[in-house]
């Protein structure tokens, strides 16, 4: 799903819905989508 992960920026998923990554680990990625916090 992911492409690289750059923190603080902004991307458009699959949906077409923009969202903001927080922070990313090896294997959980913290993003913004929708004014939620997400973890994927």
């Amino acid at each position: 799903m992911f492409r690289i992960i750059f923190p603080n920026t902004w991307y458009v998923d699959h949906h077409g819905t923009p969202c903001k990554i927080l922070r990313s680990t090896h294997n959980k990625v913290h993003y913004i989508r929708k004014g939620r916090t997400c973890i994927a």
